[in-house]
């Protein structure tokens, strides 16, 4: 694992995401729902895929969720600890996964996404006195997830292009 390509990486999503995937810009406005991928998302579960031991996984996915949260103006910790846990879990079910295959890597990144962002709106909805519900909070995490399931597969090929020494994502991790 090359760390300063991921470092390098997760700069230049941040930067995507609070400045191309914007609404009116690459992201899409769905009924109530501003459809945003996230990439540092993608890049917690490419980590993940590709250490050598499950505390990397956490802890690089809680840095890149602290980085999420910095970028956003949200409450610091909450996507650092959604991200971190998400990036462990995917660590210990990765090697029952044939993770090499981009359905794969696209349904992977969906279940990530559903399973922080909803809960990553519901505590900012809760935190800021917001009248929005479980409903919104799901309706905004499935969009999410949606579209960030579509661009996974081609970051995840980025990804292991340029950071890890292999250059694939399939096989034993290392």
């Amino acid at each position: 694992m090359r760390w300063y390509v991921i470092a390098i990486f997760a700069y230049v999503f941040a930067a995507l995401e609070s400045s191309v995937f914007t609404p009116g810009l690459l992201a899409f406005k769905i009924y109530r729902a501003a459809a945003q991928p996230d990439l540092l998302l993608v890049t917690a579960v490419f980590v993940a895929l590709t250490v050598e031991r499950w505390e990397e996984a956490f802890i690089a996915g809680w840095c890149l969720g602290l980085v999420e949260d910095l970028l956003s103006g949200a409450r610091l910790g909450v996507t650092a600890t959604g991200l971190g846990l998400v990036a462990a879990g995917i660590y210990v079910l990765r090697s029952g996964l044939e993770y090499g295959h981009p359905l794969v890597q696209a349904v992977l990144v969906f279940l990530a996404v559903l399973a922080v962002r909803p809960a990553q709106q519901l505590i900012l909805y809760h935190l800021s006195g917001s009248s929005n519900g479980l409903a919104l909070a799901l309706e905004q995490g499935a969009v999410d997830a949606t579209y960030t399931a579509l661009v996974a597969p081609v970051v995840l090929w980025l990804l292991a292009k340029t950071a890890n020494r292999r250059g694939t994502l399939s096989g034993r991790p290392g």
